[in-house]
């Protein structure tokens, strides 16, 4: 059995569901590894190791590679699919969504904190329960023989996830009263932050534009409700994200019948957005009288 890090079990405290652990022998498996590919560095390399993994033992497995567009995700991301299409060879499938502003309208709100963070289950967890119900368990495959799926889960990256997740973890999925187990391959688990970087600099792919140019440290929704400051200046700099922002508010609260919302909680965070946009208003009006 392809043994690739040693992991300590911790002892999860009360409140943390640890998940359901399993042995898979990936030398012999020979179905199709699926990957969920955001554009980030992780599932970045996560994809690369998959990729070297095959080559390693000659293998024929077939990799799917699944990008579920929210629609608010910055322009840089969607670039850096095509980039990794073209650079390895492979085709990225984008799976479509409702997008994030036709959501919030429907929901006649935006998500908040962790509690009613509804858009990530909304936009991609049960798409992709959908997707994987309609393409593998509905032709009756089953996880651990005909798929696996691969994703970019690491311990360091908070103690609550360390002490949750191993290398490989049992999931039951439920849609439309269909229950079925998924196995997830958390293949850079132990890996760090510097590994990860240097691991995809190593094997001659570029990193996502939002790391590199506009010094993000995370890549997905743009902006996401709880986006960090760097992420907020880069928002309050650029008119178009700037935009994007106003625009959602004003559609929830044309539906709301109580009080209005604002797209970031803090009132600081929300505050950068509204001055940079009085800011050009009173540029753009100087100007024109």
């Amino acid at each position: 059995m392809e043994t690739l890090f040693n992991l300590q079990e911790k002892e999860p405290p009360k409140k943390i569901k640890k998940e359901k652990t399993v042995n898979v022998n990936l030398e012999e498996f020979v179905g199709d590894f699926i990957i969920m590919f955001s554009g980030g560095k992780d599932s970045t390399a996560v994809l690369l190791f998959v990729l070297n993994h095959i080559r390693k033992y000659n293998k024929k497995n077939r990799i799917r590679i699944l990008f579920f567009d929210t629609k608010w995700e910055h322009e840089y991301t969607y670039q850096y699919l095509t980039y990794i299409e073209k650079k390895l060879g492979l085709k990225i499938e984008r799976i479509e969504t409702e997008g994030m502003k036709n959501l919030c309208v429907r929901k006649k709100r935006i998500p908040r904190g962790l509690v009613s963070r509804f858009c990530t289950k909304e936009l991609k967890i049960i798409p992709f329960k959908k997707w994987l119900f309609e393409n593998y368990i509905q032709k009756g495959k089953k996880a651990g023989k005909d798929f696996i799926i691969v994703q970019g889960i690491r311990a360091e990256e908070s103690d609550r996830r360390a002490e949750r997740y191993d290398i490989f973890n049992v999931k039951n999925f439920e849609i439309e009263k269909h229950r079925f187990k998924v196995i997830y391959w958390n293949a850079i688990f132990t890996w760090t932050k510097e590994q990860v970087f240097n691991y995809i600099k190593q094997n001659g792919l570029k990193l996502n534009p939002l790391y590199t140019e506009l010094g993000m440290e995370r890549v997905g929704c743009f902006p996401c409700v709880s986006a960090r400051t760097v992420e907020i200046k880069a928002v309050a700099a650029d008119d178009k994200y700037r935009k994007r922002v106003f625009e959602l508010e004003e559609a929830v609260n044309k539906v709301r019948n109580g009080k209005k919302m604002r797209f970031f909680v803090e009132k600081e965070k929300q505050r950068l957005i509204d001055e940079a946009e009085k800011t050009k208003s009173l540029f753009a009006f100087a100007y024109t009288t």
